[in-house]
């Protein structure tokens, strides 16, 4: 953490610009999986579809997971770049988050 701490603007700026690339990559969970293996109405066939794709199951659950961190973690950069302006905003901004 002292790493970032001492990282310039410029490098905060561009690691939450990667975050934000990985959130979008992690949409591959909500936009392709989740139609293919959710039947709404149904979970006897839901239940079905996770048994007979566990590979797409677990990459759609890895993904999700992948966005969530992604997501802290940009909070927390985003704390870290707007601290020096006003670090109440700042605070506030991150526990909205």
């Amino acid at each position: 953490m002292a790493r970032i701490a001492q990282a310039s603007p410029r490098l905060m700026g561009r690691m939450v610009a990667v975050c934000y690339f990985v959130l979008v990559l992690a949409g591959f969970d909500l936009f392709y999986v989740l139609p293919r293996i959710i039947v709404r109405g149904d979970a006897a066939a839901t239940a079905t579809n996770i048994l007979s794709h566990p590979g797409m199951f677990l990459a759609g659950s890895a993904a999700a997971l992948l966005g969530v961190a992604a997501y802290l973690v940009v909070t927390a950069l985003w704390y870290r770049l707007y601290e020096p302006v006003d670090r109440t905003l700042s605070l506030s901004a991150a526990c909205f988050s």
